[in-house]
Formats: C-alpha cells, structure tokens, sequence
C-alpha cells in the first residue's frame, strides 16, 4: 500500500501478525487505522507520512514498533488503547514526531491509567492524557 494516496480506510484482518516496513508509508489520505488483537509486531515507518492520520487503536496485549512507526504523521490527535499494551518502542524519540505528541490525546481504560501514566514512553502525553 506504500504511496497509496487513494486509500483512506483499511480493514486488517485480525489474523495478522506483522506489518512491514513503509506498509502504509506516505498514504495521504489515509485517517484512521485499527490495528488488530494479535498483532505482534510493526515495522520501522510503516505509516510514516501518513499526513492526515488522525486516530490509531490499538488492540491486544503486545506489540512492537519499529523506530519512527508514526513519523510525519502530523494530523494524529488520538491514539487509543483498548487492552493494557505491553508496547516495545524502537528509539521511543522517533516513534511519534515530537509536535504530534503535543498535539495528540492518549486514550487509555481506566484499570491501565497507572500503568500508562507512569510508563517510559507514555508519560510523554500526560498534558492530553484521558481515560475512555
């Protein structure tokens, strides 16, 4: 799907395990991705420059992310998390561009919100910090 400008929403099958590197990289119009219960692992700016990505949800318990997963992906405003993720983060500086983070609310359930509030990376986001 790489430099799919045309693609705007896509469906990935819970089945999936991985998603490669620059999978959805530079997919323009691209606003929202779910990503499945039992995937494992995402590669290094799979969807970076994904412009107009707003939303990412985040299902299952572990996933590993490869450095700048969501780099130049200056629209996203929300990232939730539905399960408490055990989340690896290549070089956690890169995952999400720096002004995006400022700009990004963290949605987390409330039996996870120590978890995440305190997490390495996470603590990141305690400005726009919210429980669903």
């Amino acid at each position: 799907f790489s430099g799919c400008s045309n693609l705007k929403f896509v469906k990935l099958p819970k089945s999936l395990k991985s998603i490669g590197q620059n999978a959805f990289w530079n997919c323009d119009n691209l606003t929202k991705i779910s990503l499945p219960e039992g995937l494992e692992f995402v590669g290094q700016e799979a969807f970076s420059g994904c412009i107009n990505l707003k939303r990412v949800d985040i299902y299952g318990e572990y996933t590993h992310f490869g450095t700048s997963t969501f780099s130049s992906c200056y629209s996203l405003r929300e990232i939730h998390c539905h399960d408490y993720n055990s989340l690896t983060i290549d070089r956690p500086e890169f995952f999400i561009d720096k002004e995006a983070v400022e700009k990004c609310a963290l949605y987390v359930r409330p039996a996870f919100r120590d978890s995440y509030r305190y997490d390495s990376y996470f603590c990141r986001f305690k400005d726009n910090f919210h429980l669903e």
